[in-house]
């Protein structure tokens, strides 16, 4: 299974990218690519930066040509299929979508000096920490499950825009370690979900505290008129067990920090 990128201060991965894909269109000097029917290849990103399997050269005519970047978290290199400048995608919580926007790379007699694909995360990442009051005991079987989270959507090679999102799904659910008394669960991996949406559904259950699954909704709060989750942020939602109720609190952390969401109580 994928899981979300991170990158250290310098903006590199920490561990190699596989199956990326890369577009590119040749136009000339005046014009604009329109994404419409690109060519593509596919290659890795190192942690230095480059990029394998890149070996692209410059076209005889002198046309200039342009590079765009996607990241769809594969396990395997694909074909993706470009209709109407964007490419479909579908996740389950595990995949991080990376886009670059397009470079204009100069042609064969002008040569851009510098050549860097900027991949920025497209998706909103949510982690989970369990925690409990010093008057309560141990904890495990901990589940959390997001409810009705849509699965389905499409990202423009223009300008990285996601199209409708649409297809939601059941649930996903994420176990939680045991968490002694009065102390904390080990974050889980990091979710993917769609960008700014306004509040996600939790239902939580535990073996020897809830029995039945209680519902919590966290709202987004990210200091913007939108208060959203929002895209390329990281929320770290901790769900507490006190004795008398379950709470909940989010923090936002690498990738960028923002400022903390509204809490959630589960009487």
């Amino acid at each position: 299974s994928k899981s979300a990128i991170d990158s250290g201060e310098n903006g590199l991965p920490l561990a190699q990218v596989d199956h990326v894909h890369f577009f590119r269109e040749d136009v000339a000097s005046a014009a604009t690519p329109t994404w419409s029917s690109p060519v593509s290849f596919s290659g890795s990103i190192e942690t230095s930066g480059n990029i394998t399997n890149f070996n692209q050269y410059y076209a005889t005519d002198g046309k200039d040509t342009h590079i765009t970047g996607l990241y769809l978290g594969e396990n395997a290199t694909t074909t993706p299929t470009v209709s109407n400048n964007s490419v479909a995608f579908t996740i389950n919580g595990d995949q991080d979508i990376l886009y670059a926007a397009g470079i204009n790379a100069g042609n064969r007699n002008n040569i851009a000096p510098s050549n860097t694909l900027n991949f920025k995360h497209k998706l909103t990442q949510f982690k989970f920490v369990a925690k409990t009051s010093s008057n309560i005991g141990a904890i495990d079987g901990i589940n959390v499950n997001i409810k009705n989270y849509n699965t389905t959507s499409s990202i423009s090679l223009i300008d990285g825009q996601l199209g409708t999102w649409s297809v939601p799904a059941s649930d996903k659910n994420i176990t939680l370690a045991a968490v002694a008394n009065g102390g904390d669960s080990t974050p889980s991996n990091g979710i993917m979900l769609e960008p700014n949406q306004k509040s996600i559904v939790l239902e939580v259950t535990a073996e020897n505290y809830l029995t039945t699954a209680q519902t919590l909704t966290i709202q987004g709060k990210d200091g913007t008129s939108s208060d959203s989750f929002e895209a390329g942020k990281s929320y770290t939602i901790t769900i507490t067990f006190t004795g008398q109720e379950v709470t909940a609190t989010a923090t936002v952390s690498k990738w960028i920090n923002g400022q903390d969401p509204e809490s959630g109580v589960i009487k």
